[in-house]
């Protein structure tokens, strides 16, 4: 399993640096050649769920306001990525399971393999999702653990201000009595009740291990007594690493919003199961469109896994955690319910990802974006799209 979904997104914790700079140092400096695509394309998720995904991953690019972001050491300008993920909707709307998906696949994308742990590609996948846990409004003898807002008095201290060689890098912090002080730790909110009393909690819950859960995966849902349900979402942490292990020895504690939007990633593009990963946003920014080479577990008519498989879909980069770090990391977000849980937790293997990116100089036609829907029934035709 993995944590804290937008952790990495919103700061780089007190002492990162080193290992981000040798990470980047890996992916950036020695890039891995261009390779085949995989001999396999067979994609072993559903036709809707990618369009949706792409769709969600158009929008946000179509925000950004830079020039170009790097995948795997290779520059690649925004007006080029935007174009080649337009192309790739319009392909798999028109050639989805056809004979010609493939060979027009190849003449619009190259394939650049991820770096990998070891530089030759090996990558680890592990699963998240969203639990669904048992709730009140009110606190009882048994709904006794509370999920807290942020609170007010917890700044984020730029640290790059203080040390040059910390720049980019944020603490979490306090004021008392005139001192500045690292935020509560996860003992001293739990046991000592450092928030207690301030209005702070949204809801409560009746099983500390469950919200840990919670933590890790950073969004849920919450189902009240009388059948509503409503999404829980990440909105902030206390700045402590998470160490793993007994959750009362570890000091990272996670802050939560209610919403009634659904799941969103560390950039705030919508999250779809089964087709959004989660990597290290020091080394890969949101918008990548990836084909994984992953272990997929075969179940039971019980649930239990009986083997495992290689699986292959195309995702697109989405999301982050804390514990996503390096060139070989992915995290496949799953969703919600039974079979997300299932495919989150027997998810833990090594396997191969590569990023598909357009070709400087397409073979054929020019490449022409298709339509992009703004969500509200309306498009933006590709003269007018930024």
């Amino acid at each position: 399993m993995t944590l804290m979904r937008r952790l990495l997104c919103c700061l780089l914790l007190l002492g990162s640096g080193i290992v981000a700079d040798a990470a980047r140092a890996q992916s950036e400096e020695t890039p891995p050649p261009d390779t085949q695509a995989p001999p396999n394309l067979q994609d072993d998720g559903d036709k809707a769920s990618l369009l949706e995904a792409i769709a969600q991953t158009r929008r946000y690019l179509n925000g950004l306001n830079r020039k170009s972001l790097s995948f795997a050491g290779r520059m690649v300008s925004l007006d080029l990525l935007r174009r080649g993920l337009a192309d790739f909707e319009e392909l798999v709307q028109r050639a989805w399971g056809q004979p010609t998906f493939d060979t027009e696949l190849a003449a619009r994308f190259t394939w650049v393999p991820m770096p990998g742990k070891d530089a030759q590609g090996s990558v680890h996948f592990t699963g998240y999702y969203r639990p669904m846990l048992e709730a009140r409004e009110q606190a009882d003898e048994t709904f006794r653990f509370p999920l807290y807002a942020p609170p007010a008095d917890m700044l984020p201290l730029d640290l790059g201000a203080f040390r040059p060689s910390l720049a980019g890098q944020v603490a979490m912090a306090r004021i008392k009595a005139g001192r500045i002080l690292p935020y509560y730790t996860r003992k001293e909110i739990d046991d000592g009740q450092a928030l207690a009393g301030r209005g702070l909690e949204i809801a409560w819950v009746a099983d500390a291990n469950a919200r840990a859960s919670l933590m890790i995966q950073g969004s849920g849902i919450l189902r009240f007594p009388d059948g509503r349900t409503t999404n829980v979402a990440y909105a902030g942490q206390n700045g402590h690493v998470f160490l793993g292990g007994d959750q009362r020895a570890n000091p990272s504690y996670v802050f939560f919003r209610l919403t009634s939007d659904g799941p969103t990633g560390c950039d705030g593009v919508p999250l779809t199961g089964g087709r959004a990963i989660a990597t290290d946003k020091r080394l890969f920014p949101t918008g990548g469109l990836l084909w994984i080479s992953y272990p997929r577990a075969r179940f039971d008519a019980r649930g239990r896994v009986t083997g495992l498989e290689t699986g292959g879909r195309f995702v697109l980069d989405q999301d982050t955690g804390g514990a996503i770090t390096g060139p070989g990391r992915i995290d496949v977000f799953w969703g919600a319910g039974e079979e997300a849980t299932r495919r989150a937790f027997a998810l833990n293997g090594q396997g191969r990802a590569w990023f598909l990116l357009p070709r400087e100089a397409p073979l054929g036609e020019p490449s022409v974006p298709a339509p992009l829907e703004t969500g509200d029934g309306g498009v933006v035709p590709p003269a007018a799209q930024p």
